[in-house]
């Protein structure tokens, strides 16, 4: 439940993040790939493709006109990645960030492939994937330290110590 939780806030701070009020680099940062990138990260890839699909359908009805490209573009990232995760075998925050940056270009590129043949491509502004890329890496990055640091074990240590 707490897992299901956190995916829908990530949405809508990211349905918040495209607002007019913003900056027109801040709709760039993607924040559900951390859910993308942290599954193969922590050695859970059973069903990798069922997430990627998941997050693109739902990325679709909140943020696309056609229900489609989203699916495809998070479900190829989402395989890339964690093919990427098996093969490289590094489960560092640097790699944690190098990974999401990589698949907000991954989500970029086949979003843009999967519009074309619709007639509805329109390549996104460079800044605007340059700051995605560096916001969702270390959007990833800071996820991997915190994941790191465990602090409910922490939490739960320094209870059980002061009880005693």
């Amino acid at each position: 439940m707490k897992l299901a939780v956190a995916v829908v806030l990530s949405f809508v701070v990211q349905w918040i993040l495209g607002m007019p009020v913003f900056p027109a680099w801040a709709q760039g940062v993607l924040l559900p790939m951390v859910w993308v990138v942290g599954p193969p990260m922590r050695h859970r890839t059973q069903h990798v493709f069922l997430t990627g699909l998941g997050l693109g359908l739902a990325w679709d009805l909140l943020f696309e006109p056609i229900i489609g490209p989203g699916a495809i573009a998070w479900s190829a990232a989402a395989l890339i990645v964690a093919w990427t995760v098996r093969r490289v075998g590094k489960h560092s925050a640097l790699s944690w960030g190098l990974l999401g940056a990589g698949g907000t270009v991954l989500v970029a590129g086949f979003r843009f492939l999967a519009l074309i043949p619709l007639g509805r491509a329109a390549p996104p502004p460079l800044v605007q994937i340059a700051a995605g890329t560096a916001g969702t890496g270390l959007l990833c990055a800071v996820a991997a330290l915190l994941l790191g640091m465990d602090l409910p074990g922490r939490v739960r240590r320094y209870r059980r110590g002061r009880l005693r």
